[in-house]
Formats: structure tokens, C-alpha cells, sequence
């Protein structure tokens, strides 16, 4: 499948669940990197934007 293909598969399963098309809920958003990061361990990590504006902020966000 294309990407084109599966964000339109994905937005019409969402859209039959009741759920805005895209996910926004930052800690939805970190467990689907998790999975991603576990699924694929030989590729290089690499720093989420939203993770360097947080350092930049000097916040410090406990994730459990």
C-alpha cells in the first residue's frame, strides 16, 4: 500500500469508530512510537521535535 493509501484506510476506520481522522492525545502518539521504535530496533533513533521544543522549554515531562 501507498501511504496515500493507508491514510485513507486509516481515516475511514477511524471515521467508522467515531474518532476525528487523524490522533492528537500526546501519550497515544508516544505509545505508537514505542511500537514503532521496538518494530524496527536497527534503524537509528532519532529525537522527537515534540520531545526537543520540551527540552528547549526546560520542562521535564515524566512519561510512565
Amino acid at each position: 500500500m501507498t501511504p496515500a493509501e493507508v491514510r485513507a484506510k486509516v481515516t475511514r476506520s477511524r471515521a467508522r469508530q467515531g474518532l476525528p481522522p487523524t490522533v492528537e492525545d500526546p501519550a497515544a502518539l508516544e505509545r505508537a512510537a514505542a511500537a514503532l521504535r521496538l518494530a524496527t530496533p536497527s534503524e537509528p533513533v532519532v529525537s522527537s521535535p515534540r520531545k526537543r521544543r520540551r527540552e528547549t522549554a526546560e520542562v521535564t515531562v515524566v512519561v510512565t
